[in-house]
This record gives C-alpha cells, sequence and structure tokens, in this order.
C-alpha cells in the first residue's frame, strides 16, 4: 500500500515494486516519452522520473518513485483532455484494472469482465510480443505496441494468441513479427487504411494517452510473465576458463637448506581471472633467471603450447643472493634432487616486476595533464578570472608530473643506487605536498558535480548550451579524477619508497590511510552517471531532440569516467602489493619453442 501521501493504485504499487530496475526504466521512458516530456506531464515531475531513472543503481528505485510512476500512468488514463481537468480539478485518478480493461478492449480481447488483471495482463503481452517476448529488445517493444496497427484499434488478440491445454501461447518469433511488418505496411500503402488513419484519429488526444498506457500495461505484462517464468539458465561463459589445478609436471628449485626458491607447475589451460601481461622488457628479465635451470626449457617444451606456472618467493631468492647476485640451488624432481643450478638476477627480476607496476599504475594518464575549457561565450571578467585558474590548475598539473618522473627515476636506479639520505629528504618533502595535490583533485571533482548538477538541463531554449555546458563538465571531471588517482598512487609509491629506505611503522601505515580512502570513489562513480546521464537526457525535448551520436560519444565518455573511477582502487591495490608485499608471486607463462612467448602476473596464486 502507498504511504508516502502520494495516490497510486494499490494493485499497481504492488507490481512496481516486484520490478526490476532495468525493467522500470522502461516504464520511466514510456511515462515521459524519453526525457522528451508530454502534454499533461508536469516539467518537475518528467524531470524526478528521469533523475530517478539514473539514479536507481545498485538498490533499485524506492519507494516514493514507484508511487509517483504509477500515479503518473493513473493521471493518463484517459484522453489529454480529460487527464488536464482531472489534474486540475485534483480528481481521483483511473485505477489501474480500468486502465488494463482498457488497453484489453483496445486490443479487441473478448470476455474482458470475467478476465482477472493479471490474465489480461499476460495476453496483451504475449500477443504484442509473441512466444519470444523474453529475447524482444525494450526499444522492439515500444515499437510493437505503439504501431499503426494497434492505436488504430485494428489489432486482434485472438490472431496473435494460440491456445494450448487450456492456455494462451503467444506466436512464434516470425508469426508474431509478421503481424506487424506486412500488415502495417499495407495498412499504410493503402488508400483506404490511410482514410481509416485519419477517421481512427492516430493523433487525437484518446491516441496520445494509448500511446502511454498500451506501452505500460505491455511492459507489466511482460514484467508478469518473467517474474512467473521459470528462471532461465545462466549460459556457461566461453571466454572464461576455469580454474586449472596444476598438472602432473612439477618443478621446484631449493637451497641448501630446502627452502624453496623457485616453483614451476604445469596447466592444461590458463586459470581463471584478470591477469597483468608482463611487457617484453620484463619477459627479457625474467628470462636470464630461468635460463640457468635444468629442465625448464624441456618442462616448456613438454607443455607444447600449455602454460607454466612460475612461483617467486622474492624474500627467499633475495635473502639467498651472493654478492654477485646470483643464487646457488639444487632442482628437485619427484621429490629427489636431481642436478644444481645458478640462478641469476633475482634481485633486478623484482625491481624490473615493481618498477612495471608503478609505470602501468601511475603514469597511465600523465598526458591528460591539459584541461578542457567549457564551449561557452563569456564576458571579460569571467574570461580574465578562468585564466588565472587554470594558470594554476596547470601548475599543480605540471608539479604532479614532475614528481612522477622523480619517484619514477628512483624506481629504475633502486638496484644500483639504492635510496640516498638526500632522495629520502626529498621524498618527505613530497609527500605533504601530494597530500594537498589530493586533496585538491578530491574536492574539484565533488565540485564539478554540484556544477553539473546545477547545469538547467530542462529549460526548451537553452538546450544548446546546456549540452555544451555538460560536455565540458564532463571533460573537466575527467582531469579531476585522473589527477586524484594519479596523486593518490604516487603517494603509495612515495610511502614504499621511504620504508624501503627506513622500515617504519608509520610509512605503512601512511599506504595503508591512502588505501582505505579510495572507499569513497564507488559513490563517486554512481553519482557521476546519476548526475550526467540525467542532466543530459533532460536536455531533450519535441522541439530540440538529443541527437543520437552525440548521445553515445557523451554515454561513452561518461562511461570511461566511471570505469576509470572503478578501476583505480584496483590498480592503487595491486601497486601497494606489488610494493609493500615481499612474498611469493606467481607468473603465468606460456612457451612456445622453447622461449617464453607470454607471461602474466598473476592477481592470486593458485
Amino acid at each position: 500500500m502507498a504511504t508516502t501521501g502520494i495516490d497510486c493504485d494499490d494493485e499497481l504499487f504492488a507490481s512496481l515494486l516486484s520490478a526490476k530496475p532495468d525493467e522500470v526504466d522502461m516504464l520511466v521512458d514510456i511515462i515521459t516519452d524519453f526525457s522528451r516530456g508530454r502534454a499533461g506531464l508536469d516539467a518537475d515531475v518528467k524531470k524526478r522520473l528521469v533523475q530517478a531513472k539514473h539514479s536507481s543503481r545498485p538498490a533499485g528505485y524506492d519507494q516514493q518513485q514507484l508511487e509517483l510512476l504509477g500515479h503518473e500512468l493513473q493521471q493518463f488514463g484517459g484522453h489529454s483532455a480529460m487527464n488536464l481537468t482531472r489534474r486540475f480539478l485534483k480528481k481521483s485518478a483511473v485505477s489501474y484494472a480500468e486502465i488494463v480493461n482498457d488497453v484489453y478492449q483496445k486490443l479487441n480481447g473478448s470476455d474482458a469482465a470475467n478476465r482477472s488483471v493479471a490474465d489480461k495482463e499476460r495476453q496483451i503481452a504475449l500477443a504484442l510480443f509473441g512466444a519470444g517476448w523474453r529475447e524482444l529488445a525494450p526499444n522492439d517493444r515500444f515499437e510493437r505496441a505503439t504501431s499503426t496497427k494497434v492505436l488504430a484499434g485494428l489489432f486482434n488478440l485472438k490472431d496473435a494468441l494460440s491456445v494450448s491445454s487450456g492456455t494462451a501461447v503467444g506466436l512464434s518469433a516470425a508469426s508474431s513479427a509478421a503481424l506487424f511488418t506486412v500488415a502495417t505496411t499495407g495498412f499504410r500503402l493503402n488508400p483506404i487504411g490511410a482514410v481509416a488513419t485519419a477517421g481512427f484519429g492516430l493523433h487525437s488526444s484518446i491516441a496520445e494517452a494509448y500511446r502511454v498506457t498500451v506501452p505500460f500495461v505491455a511492459q507489466m505484462g511482460w514484467i508478469r510473465l518473467r517474474r512467473e517464468a521459470p528462471a532461465a539458465r545462466s549460459p556457461v561463459p566461453t571466454n572464461v576458463a576455469p580454474a586449472s589445478p596444476p598438472g602432473s609436471s612439477e618443478l621446484v628449485v631449493q637451497n641448501g637448506q630446502g627452502e624453496t626458491l623457485l616453483k614451476l607447475n604445469t596447466l592444461q589451460r590458463p586459470p581463471a581471472g584478470v591477469h597483468r601481461p608482463l611487457p617484453t622488457d620484463q619477459i627479457s628479465a625474467l628470462s636470464p633467471l630461468l635460463a640457468n635451470v635444468p629442465g625448464i626449457a624441456a618442462l616448456g617444451e613438454m607443455s607444447r603450447g600449455n602454460y607454466v606456472v612460475c612461483s617467486l618467493p622474492f624474500e627467499t631468492l633475495t635473502k639467498n643472493a651472493n654478492n654477485d647476485g646470483s643464487v646457488r640451488a639444487f632442482v628437485r624432481t619427484g621429490g629427489k634432487i636431481s642436478e644444481q643450478a645458478s640462478l641469476s638476477l633475482p634481485e633486478e627480476l623484482q625491481n624490473v616486476l615493481l618498477s612495471g607496476a608503478v609505470w602501468n599504475a601511475v603514469s597511465s594518464a600523465v598526458g591528460q595533464k591539459h584541461l578542457h575549457d567549457i564551449n561557452e561565450k563569456l564576458n571579460a571578467i569571467k574570461r580574465q578570472l578562468d585564466s588565472v585558474l587554470r594558470e594554476l590548475d596547470e601548475a599543480r598539473w605540471e608539479s604532479l608530473a614532475g614528481m612522477v618522473d622523480y619517484t619514477q627515476d628512483l624506481l629504475e636506479h633502486y638496484a644500483q643506487d639504492g635510496i640516498s639520505i638526500y632522495a629520502v629528504q626529498t621524498l618527505e618533502s613530497q609527500h605533504s605536498q601530494i597530500t594537498a595535490l589530493r586533496q585538491f583533485f578530491d574536492r574539484r571533482m565533488k565540485e564539478e558535480l554540484d556544477n553539473a548538477q546545477a547545469v538547467e538541463a530542462d529549460k526548451l531554449f537553452g538546450a544548446d548550451s546546456a549540452r555544451q555546458a555538460l560536455k565540458g563538465s564532463l571533460a573537466k571531471m575527467e582531469g579531476w579524477v585522473n589527477g586524484y588517482l594519479q596523486a593518490t598512487q604516487l603517494q603509495v609509491v612515495n610511502s614504499a619508497l621511504r620504508y624501503m629506505a627506513e622500515p617504519q611503522q608509520r610509512h605503512r601505515s601512511a599506504a595503508a590511510k591512502i588505501l582505505d580512502s579510495l572507499a569513497q570513489l564507488e559513490a563517486i562513480a554512481a553519482q557521476s552517471r546519476s548526475v550526467y546521464s540525467s542532466q543530459m537526457e533532460l536536455t531533450s525535448s519535441r522541439v530540440f531532440r538529443l541527437d543520437a551520436s552525440l548521445s553515445q560519444n557523451f554515454t561513452t565518455q561518461l562511461d570511461s569516467v566511471a570505469g576509470t573511477l572503478a578501476q583505480g582502487p584496483f590498480d592503487t591495490r595491486q601497486l601497494h602489493q606489488s610494493l609493500f608485499d615481499q612474498g611469493e608471486r606467481q607468473v603465468l607463462l606460456r612457451y612456445q619453442d622453447g622461449q617464453i612467448a607470454e607471461a602474466q602476473l598473476l592477481e592470486c596464486a593458485i
């Protein structure tokens, strides 16, 4: 029962509560005419519904939003003039049962008085969508429900349904589609049909109401069918292989005390999960370590294109290294010592892997330091102010880029030079600067969301300027997000380098706090999608429709920003693990012709 003070039919409200968010999205599109608005639909109500659609993930629509949606349908339960009168006089809305019955009779359904609302919903959905209702896309469902044949009152339920064991079923996909393609085309080409079209008043106020009620009730029937149908089996992914246990072939390299320095196992297929590909230079650093292990080439050749997992316990490897960086070891196969080995470059290998991880995570967006300007005409004072602000922002970007370069240089030469006292002092000084930059970008992200929300997107004659403002704001948002993540990841690296030079707990704690602060990015990603998507959609109207290519480009850019916000914490945690966790890491190798053809750093040990 509705409890928020919005008048909504109880039966309709109960059905809306059972719907999934993406199913309700279509209902919102129907009521708002895909955000373009309708005669009799209050602009503020349209805005609230469109914003609700874009803020409904992951929790779904709240009770008040569903009640508002149901209430608006009931207001359309008659022709437009009646609806306007009903709203003006604040009379009771048409009940949902009456609307369903009206739609059922519009489709020439029989025995309406003896059928329940649920039964009518099912028949309407099956008749319009056919036996393949589950696979029919939302746009196709809407097109059928608002076709000329339906609005002209020429669609007949009995022609679109068959009876099996006393139960109505839809026609096959091909037969169902033919009801609309063949009949509608003939209707349009027939001169008598054209006269009938005018007679039925397809553009009249009555037809306008049916453009809402028919697709809405049909979608409610689709939701009922989905809810009542047996759960469809989820298809087995074909592009992800299940986890594969190690094969029977195993090679273990140990030191004289029996500690494992290196372990290799063959796999028949790669393990499931997301793994970081190692670039060519890192594979080149890995090859010398493995080249001196007797039997590794034979093991790789024996696998013949299958996979080898190489487990590298860095801490044990570096602890056992001689002055020249090599490690004397013994090879065990089948549990017995079979040969001796000399492992070279273990420390260099570790540092190359770490350097690569830092480079991939930190410098991915350094080239994007130039901010985009909003494409609007500004007065002289505003231009001068913006010029000052851009100079300040540019200085911050250059400062961040300079610290990234300095930190990367320390990483690349750490194996040969270590970290000097001067470098430690510089890192300490930079730590506070990075903190200030991170706070700056964090504040600008949130301010940019407020700026986007403040754009008057639903003004009839301001659509173009609103779209340009939103495009400019999103471009800036992308810059602030990249800046925030670069500063955050740089701060993790800064803490790790200071810890390498001076293993104090405060450095580890500083890095851990940075990871905790990333929890907010999930909410920022959700808010970004909600604000930018709803605002851009609200710029569409019957007069100034949103261009499909502009909408697609904007959505692609928004997806990129949201994806960066989602991937950023993952990359930063991986970076933290690479720098602070000196335990075992596993590398997945694929051999070809006795050589390493491909290598990936595994996210989780297997």
